[in-house]
């Protein structure tokens, strides 16, 4: 495919993912769901007011409450967002919006390195259609930019291991640091690393050597996971906290994450995520003969389909040795598998970093059988037009499940239309 022509394809996704991320991003005016923690602690960074970190305070507008359960990253570019466009509704979603562009761009990019162009514009695709990533870019939360720093990380890594160039994994280590320094999760990196580094290794004929070779970068990559992470406090320290609080603020983060015992009324088993059986209801306002919704919620054809990906993926993967399949099934598992055992309440939306994953294996599979041709029952079915015809069926589902991805009021009789099971209510 000819430069400019992949250029404009490019441009063209990330121009509509623009739109509708940035399109009435200011609805609603007020906050929704977890804004009310992390909306209103960026608020609190950007006044450089240090009860946004200390977890004894009690906050002082009811319904709200100081959000120190997660490191600091995401709401620090929450906190620059809200100075520069006001503390208002868009200006806690603005940084949001941005990296949910970059979300896009960075699958593109991703899918460009394991596999080619017409894969990463095709992963692009797919993504700009999918409901929860689209939910997440729209509110002031931290699972947007941690996809970012993951998928960077992984862009990284997979350059290493092609090249092998010290500074490569050194960057997959700095945007790690990024990504745990968003939340914890980011931690899970460390399973795709340690995949990439032993298939490496075992690659050699000269282990030992490679090793003395490579490990003072392995080091250093994995040092400075901990290290950006503790530097992510940089206004906690500059406020002047101390090492001593420093360890009690995530003694009680430990305590919180490992003993609630409360439940919500949206929350979900992991186990479920893949199958969407639960999205979260995030907001509703109702009109007259009219209601206006926001779910996060995927887009079931992306998802279910993916999940075929996957199984193909995995055969694939084992059958021809195939690394790239393998790894991508290592990233999917790496953030999916550990939240099955979790004790804590937990949501759909912690499945957006393995949707990742599932939806560049998604790519891979259509990006494998449109170069293929199938007969069913004497007819000859071109595969580029079966790809055309998957993706039109992606966009169609989007644009139905819009109104609920964005917060547009639509007749009640529409709406229930879109309850397609009794766990979606």
């Amino acid at each position: 495919m000819k430069k400019s022509k992949t250029f404009l394809l490019l441009f063209l996704i990330l121009l509509f993912a623009a739109i509708t991320r940035f399109w009435n991003l200011s609805y609603p005016k007020t906050y929704i769901f977890d804004e009310v923690y992390h909306a209103f602690t960026a608020e609190a960074y950007a006044q450089n007011d240090p009860r946004g970190y200390e977890w004894w305070h009690t906050s002082p507008v009811k319904g709200t409450a100081y959000e120190w359960l997660h490191p600091p990253l995401s709401k620090l570019f929450m906190a620059v967002s809200i100075l520069v466009f006001g503390n208002n509704s868009f200006g806690w979603r603005f940084a949001s919006a941005v990296f949910g562009v970059l979300t896009i761009f960075l699958i593109y990019s991703v899918a460009k390195k394991l596999f080619n162009e017409k894969t990463g514009l095709l992963a692009a695709l797919i993504a700009s259609l999918d409901g929860l990533i689209l939910v997440q870019s729209r509110i002031a939360m931290n699972d947007v930019f941690i996809a970012v720093f993951i998928l960077t990380s992984i862009y990284w890594l997979i350059s290493w291991f092609e090249k092998e160039r010290p500074w490569q994994i050194i960057l997959a280590g700095i945007f790690a640091g990024l990504a745990a320094s968003t939340k914890w999760t980011g931690f899970y990196l460390v399973f795709p690393f340690g995949f990439v580094i032993l298939t490496k290794f075992f690659k050699q004929k000269k282990k030992t050597s490679w090793l003395k070779k490579n490990w003072p970068y392995f080091l250093g990559a994995f040092f400075l996971v901990p290290l950006i992470y503790v530097a992510s406090y940089v206004q906690w320290w500059l406020q002047g906290h101390t090492l001593k609080q420093f360890y009690q603020l995530h003694q009680q983060i430990w305590w919180y994450q490992t003993r609630l015992t409360a439940t919500h009324g949206y929350g979900s088993k992991a186990l479920t995520w893949p199958l969407m059986l639960r999205p979260v209801w995030y907001f509703v306002d109702y009109g007259k003969n009219k209601i206006a919704n926001i779910y996060a919620q995927g887009n079931s054809l992306i998802w279910w389909s993916g999940l075929a990906a996957l199984i193909i993926g995995l055969i694939e993967g084992i059958r021809k040795k195939n690394f790239k399949l393998q790894f991508l099934l290592v990233c999917y598992l790496a953030f999916w598998l550990p939240w099955v055992f979790s004790p804590r309440v937990m949501f759909l939306y912690h499945y957006l970093p393995s949707l990742l994953f599932l939806i560049l294996t998604l790519a891979w599979l259509l990006w494998k059988v449109q170069g293929s041709r199938f007969k069913v029952q004497g007819f000859s079915i071109n595969g580029k037009l079966l790809v055309a015809i998957c993706c039109l069926l992606f966009a169609v589902c989007y644009l139905l499940f819009l109104p609920i991805y964005t917060g547009i009021s639509i007749p009640q009789n529409y709406f229930k239309l879109l309850l397609w099971f009794p766990s979606w209510k």
